[in-house]
C-alpha cells in the first residue's frame, strides 16, 4: 500500500499504473469490542490492487484476526467503509452468494 502510493506519487514505476486497478479498500476502519478498553482496529486505511499479493504483520493483538473477520463478514463495520470491485462490502458479498458455479457434466474420456 505504502509503495503504490510511492509510485503514484514519484512516477518511479509508471509500469504500475497502467495496470492499477483497484480491487479492495478499506477506509477509516476502526472496532471495538464491548469489553474491551482500546480499540481493536482504529482508522486502518489500505488499498489492494488486482493480482498484488499481500500480507498481514504485526505482534499479537494487533488487530490482524479482526481485520479478517471484518473482511469476511463475521464482524459488522462500526465506523470506516471496505469497498470490494468498488461497491460496499456487503453488496458485493450479497452478488456472490447469488452466484454459483454450475456442476460439471460426466463426460467420459473415451466412447464407451
Amino acid at each position: 500500500m505504502l509503495r503504490l502510493q510511492a509510485e503514484r506519487e514519484t512516477g518511479f514505476f509508471p509500469r504500475i499504473e497502467k495496470r492499477y486497478c483497484l480491487m479492495l479498500s478499506i477506509r477509516g476502519l476502526s472496532f471495538k469490542y464491548p469489553a474491551a478498553n482500546a480499540a481493536a482496529l482504529n482508522e486502518v486505511s489500505f488499498d489492494a490492487v488486482r493480482g498484488e499479493v499481500l500480507g498481514l504483520l504485526g505482534p499479537n493483538g494487533a488487530g490482524k484476526t479482526t481485520l479478517i473477520a471484518h473482511l469476511s463478514g463475521l464482524l459488522p463495520i462500526q465506523r470506516g467503509a471496505i469497498t470490494l470491485d468498488q461497491q460496499p462490502l456487503a453488496a458485493a458479498r450479497a452478488v456472490r452468494r447469488h452466484a454459483s458455479p454450475l456442476p460439471r457434466r460426466n463426460t467420459p474420456l473415451s466412447p464407451a
